[in-house]
């Protein structure tokens, strides 16, 4: 759905997508950013490659407030193929993959995602990424151990529903990853 306005939009995609293939993450912001306002329901690669946009600028972002903004736009990203495009299990899994990779040392985000990880175990089940198994448990780890929120009860049942998991993808002759087994 190329929009209204047919050429500019077929530009900016092109503008977008020649910049991130070469690397300047920086250059594709604005056009990406005009076709996620004029035409959000283009396709979901704007998206994919908007994740991956974001999430490069973060790595590289010379502030802690940059880098933030920067997150945090990357997890619209995903929030936004998903209200757009479904498929809200496997974005789901996606999306903890990076937030992990973003929050993990930051306190203040435990509690967000925690309740991230149980939504995505929650949609994929034993199709939850067996990093994201392990990621899942760290989490909860963590947030146990800065917070009263979660009862030894509460970690012992993600710590079941996780070794269920594991269970069911081999009894399906999935190979599971050697570290969590």
């Amino acid at each position: 759905n190329w929009g209204d306005s047919i050429d500019i939009a077929k530009e900016k995609n092109a503008l977008y997508t020649d910049n991130m293939r070469s690397g300047n993450y920086t250059g594709s912001q604005k056009p990406l950013e005009w076709l996620l306002k004029n035409t959000p329901d283009l396709n979901p690669s704007i998206y994919q490659n908007g994740s991956k946009i974001y999430e490069s600028l973060a790595e590289s972002a010379t502030s802690d407030e940059e880098r933030e903004k920067l997150q945090n736009r990357a997890m619209d990203m995903y929030d936004l193929r998903m209200k757009y495009f479904g498929d809200s299990a496997g974005v789901m899994n996606r999306k903890v993959n990076a937030a992990y990779g973003f929050y993990k040392n930051d306190r203040s985000k435990y509690k967000e995602l925690f309740e991230m990880f149980q939504k995505a175990v929650e949609l994929n089940g034993s199709k939850l990424y067996d990093a994201n198994l392990l990621w899942y448990m760290a989490v909860t780890h963590k947030y146990k151990k800065t917070s009263d929120d979660l009862s030894d009860e509460d970690v012992f049942d993600v710590y079941t529903r996780i070794m269920d998991i594991i269970d069911e993808k081999q009894k399906s002759g999935k190979k599971v990853d050697e570290r969590i087994v």
